[in-house]
């Protein structure tokens, strides 16, 4: 009897330690052992911390071990839970924890790529934005993350790194995994630009591979100025119409006709570059349809746009195309 006391007061004690040591803190920093041990005495997944966190949204940002993931979720933590400002448990793991096997045990688990917060990121934007592992990058962009989606304000997962990433490598990452470098955002601006203001970033060679890859682009699809051959994209196809001169401004005539399977409901953006004779970039400009104004923009839509640039000397116009 006394020996069977003990054993009860040990386990009373215990308890009463996990309890001291809290389930946020287990979460970070426990083991999958000790985090069970304080679920089976009573701590509650669906609690929140005073930053509005759940134990498993703290344990995908910090803790290091994939089986403690594997716990949470066993014992009914939730995937799709979101904190005050809309992040998840895979956005979480995205912005700060430097393992991949994270990332994956939580999409394997189910998490969700084309989430978005509350400021429209995706957690390919959060670890463009925050995270200093490129491999973080890698395993969401293995896992099927889209490389150029962009935010509310038409920035891609590329231009936030270019802007606020420390590392440089992450920058680097997503232009040899195909990320499109003469995409603009709504305020006109290439991941070039905004690489601008990143110190950590300039002066590197990733920042030079930037440049290279936003400038020295005539290899990627060189169309001629005058041209009967519909060129093909993954957004479409298009047509160089026209490239002509009027006084101090060079115009694209440009047709656009969707040949994909899919309905942009939001926009299509025509994107020209233009080069002298020396095929040296001159400027870049773009025009968007919008579905606002022309519908739904299924199979078989055509349209052509006017697209304007105040260079001159244009011999040679190249397009992108983007479609949302």
């Amino acid at each position: 009897m006394k020996k069977l006391s003990a054993v009860l007061l040990f386990s009373f004690c215990f308890a009463t330690m996990l309890f001291a040591q809290d389930i946020f803190t287990l979460a970070l920093i426990g083991t999958p052992e000790t985090i069970q041990a304080a679920i089976n005495a009573g701590a509650k997944l669906d609690d929140r911390n005073e930053n509005d966190l759940t134990p498993l949204m703290c344990a995908a940002a910090v803790n290091q071990n994939p089986d403690v993931i594997t716990t949470l979720l066993r014992a009914g933590a939730k995937l799709d839970d979101r904190d005050k400002n809309g992040t998840t448990p895979l956005m979480w793991a995205a912005i700060a924890n430097q393992n991949p096997d994270m990332i994956t045990t939580l999409l394997r688990a189910g998490a969700k790529l084309d989430d978005r917060n509350i400021v429209d990121w995706t957690p390919l934007m959060c670890a463009a934005i925050f995270n200093k592992n490129p491999d973080i990058i890698t395993t969401l962009l293995k896992a099927g993350a889209k490389i150029d989606e962009r935010s509310n304000i038409g920035m891609t997962p590329l231009m936030y790194a270019a802007k606020q990433n420390e590392n440089p490598d992450v920058v680097m990452t997503l232009l040899n995994a195909g990320a499109d470098p003469t995409i603009k955002s709504y305020e006109g601006k290439t991941a070039l630009d905004y690489a601008q203001s990143n110190a950590k970033l300039k002066g590197t060679p990733a920042f030079e591979a930037l440049r290279s890859a936003t400038y020295g682009s005539a290899n990627k699809t060189t169309t001629q100025t005058i041209s009967t051959d519909w060129v093909s994209t993954p957004s479409g196809s298009y047509r160089v119409e026209r490239l002509w001169q009027e006084g101090s401004f060079t115009y694209a005539l440009v047709s656009y006709r969707n040949t994909t399977s899919r309905t942009f409901k939001d926009r299509v953006t025509i994107t020209a570059l233009f080069y002298d004779a020396n095929n040296r970039m001159l400027d870049m400009e773009d025009k968007s349809l919008y579905a606002s104004k022309n519908g739904p923009m299924a199979p078989g839509f055509e349209s052509t746009v006017k697209i304007m640039s105040s260079c001159t000397g244009a011999k040679r116009v190249e397009v992108r195309i983007s479609g949302y």
